[in-house]
């Protein structure tokens, strides 16, 4: 029943503690390390209390993001088999943090259990009933359809108590890059760990409940492509304290349509460690921090509801186009780096071109910043386009973007529309536009760009021959 590297699996039935991975043993000798691979659909005895799959490959680090430090096995076969009583369990054998385990689903399982259980062995409260399970490191668990799930009643996903701050995480994945739907319920425990959900490959969205029982972090990780949580409800039962909505990885998190249940996010900290944040509705945070090389687009509002600033890095608003809010009562925006990317596509703001507006204290623009400008369409001299649109009168802005001082003018080149010919663009920057402390563009100039005909071209060149020839003999 444990086959290493790249093998199947010859046994077409698993007894209670059957066990898979790197610290698998066979006579009580090692026998699997490296990668496993489960190929043979398998069924599970109805007799069993409980089946073990142990593995090594995943590191949960500090919480605010996990990272792969080993193989990720696989399950592609089909698992059938099991009963109601039954409990289906991926648990890592290891009592090392940087021995968790990392699987991937990708069958179209039928087993029945009465619960699916990714985690660290962790039975507090008689959460498994009558399948107790040891305390271990914690687990990758990565599913490609519903299907995988099999028909389990209840996915629980767990932490450890004594093996450090190790969590566990849940992932789907889009394996056919045409975009995957999730709608399977999870109840996440924590004993000490930080465990969380989210998309390890493709377009993927999630519809489901994720249900945080007692832990104050609630971690979203999109390690490639995109999750969309649409329609999703966010229920936090951790009681009050500190706590987080943490996003993390390289990939990009598109929130909209989500209900957020329990204590409200008004309490939480939002932190951003990497890749995209794409909201498309209003939120309200305690604190709102985004980490070096992060990025925020999307038209939602987002309110710290404590005093104290709000810090961004790179901004792109709207959805192509549209406007993206912040309010800071009683604190400051910060744009620290990064870039922050318009579009604009007419003249009518959040409508026809994209537009931040921020209702606080003061806009500062720290260590640099860039600003790229997209233009869609032939503008008019005289056109004024309120990319930052400050609520507050007294509010004022610190800082430039960087190249652009007071009054700074560029020039962009090229068709813009349709129907337009080769046009160049040049416009001015103001940190005291609009209604004077807003940050605006000014077109101050449309010219078309000639193109000389090749004949013409041709007689220029020699032209130039000919003066540089008479040069030389003047010389």
């Amino acid at each position: 029943m444990i086959a290493p590297g790249w093998a199947g699996v010859d046994s077409t039935t698993f007894s209670e503690h059957s066990r898979f991975g790197t610290s698998a043993l066979l006579g009580g000798t090692p026998y699997a390390d490296g990668r496993v691979i489960l190929q043979q659909d398998t069924a599970l005895t109805t007799t069993a209390g409980r089946v073990t799959w142990t593995f090594g490959g995943f590191n949960e680090g500090d919480g605010l993001g996990w990272t792969l430090d080993g193989p990720i096995h696989g399950i592609e076969a089909d698992i059938s088999g099991g009963n109601a009583a039954s409990a289906f369990v991926l648990r890592s054998d290891s009592s090392s943090v940087s021995r968790s385990g990392a699987v991937r689903f990708s069958g179209t399982n039928t087993f029945d259990a009465d619960i699916l259980y990714v985690g660290s062995g962790r039975n507090q409260d008689g959460l498994l009933g009558n399948h107790p399970v040891w305390d271990r490191a914690g687990m990758l668990a990565i599913f490609t359809s519903e299907a995988a799930f099999g028909n389990a009643n209840q996915v629980i996903l767990v932490s450890g108590a004594n093996i450090g701050s190790q969590g566990s995480l849940i992932l789907f994945e889009d394996a056919t890059g045409s975009g995957t739907a999730f709608s399977r319920d999870i109840l996440s425990r924590n004993f000490g760990g930080r465990n969380g959900f989210g998309s390890f490959a493709g377009e993927v969205t999630y519809s489901g409940t994720f249900t945080n029982a007692n832990n104050r972090n609630i971690l979203v990780q999109v390690v490639d492509g995109t999750m969309l949580l649409d329609g999703a409800t966010i229920t936090n039962n951790a009681g009050s304290g500190t706590q987080r909505l943490v996003k993390a990885g390289d990939g990009t998190l598109v929130i909209q349509n989500t209900t957020f249940d329990g204590t409200s996010t008004a309490d939480y900290e939002l932190r951003v460690t990497g890749g995209e944040l794409i909201l498309n509705q209003d939120m309200d945070f305690a604190a709102i921090d985004f980490d070096a090389g992060t990025s925020l687009g999307g038209t939602g509002t987002l309110t710290r509801t404590t005093t104290g600033h709000i810090n961004v890095r790179s901004l792109s608003p709207g959805t192509s186009p549209g406007q993206l809010g912040f309010v800071a009562s009683n604190g400051n925006l910060n744009i620290t780096g990064g870039t922050s990317t318009f579009e604009l596509f007419g003249t009518v703001a959040g409508s026809f071109y994209d537009q931040v507006v921020f209702d606080g204290n003061n806009l500062n623009l720290l260590s640099d910043p860039a600003l790229d400008i997209a233009l869609g369409f032939t503008p008019s001299v005289g056109d004024e386009f309120i990319l930052f649109d400050l609520v507050n009168p007294t509010s004022l802005v610190s800082g430039t973007f960087f190249g652009l001082p007071e009054g700074e003018s560029f020039a962009l080149s090229g068709p813009f529309g349709f129907d337009s010919g080769l046009l160049s663009v040049t416009f001015s920057i103001s940190y005291e536009g609009g209604d004077g402390n807003d940050i605006a563009l000014m077109v101050t100039d449309v010219q078309e760009v000639v193109i000389p005909e090749p004949g013409s071209a041709l007689l220029l060149g020699l032209g130039a021959l000919a003066l540089t020839a008479l040069r030389r003999r003047r010389d």
